[in-house]
């Protein structure tokens, strides 16, 4: 088969979802010196406007995979706050006019506590990169 450039074995290695410290992780953090460095990136990148964001998660109806797709794209919502009306303000995606194509790649195990239980195997997620260069997001 000409198009398969490599074969490996596949190991049941269990990956875990990760949300704390998304601006942090990307260089965005407002308190840390490649924020500074960085600042007009979000005016230069026109908001995300006309970017296709591939994200790989548990899908958009758990908590987690809403949580980060409204992290990565949510638009603006002013006054918005938290659970008992603390933290007054406006959120905000990092880049409100991205577009999202979200593929599901972590599944919960039958009878275990979602905390603990959700696994991605790298089938999963080598697979939906794949399906994300097929849907014309720029994978990188």
């Amino acid at each position: 088969m000409e198009e398969v450039v490599s074969v490996f074995r596949s190991h049941p290695k269990k990956y875990s979802l990760h949300t704390t410290r998304s601006w942090e992780f990307v260089g965005l953090e407002e308190r840390t010196k490649p924020y500074f460095m960085k600042k007009d990136l979000l005016l230069k990148s026109k908001y995300g406007n006309d970017v296709i964001v591939g994200m790989l998660d548990n899908g958009v109806k758990d908590g987690h995979g809403t949580h980060t797709a409204s992290t990565v794209g949510g638009r603006r919502v002013p006054t918005a706050s938290a659970i008992g009306g603390f933290a007054r303000g406006t959120a905000s995606g990092g880049a409100p006019l991205v577009r999202l194509a979200i593929y599901k790649v972590c599944w919960a195990v039958p009878g275990v506590d979602k905390d603990v239980g959700n696994m991605c195997f790298e089938e999963d997620m080598l697979g939906a990169m794949d399906d994300a260069i097929a849907d014309g997001v720029d994978v990188n």
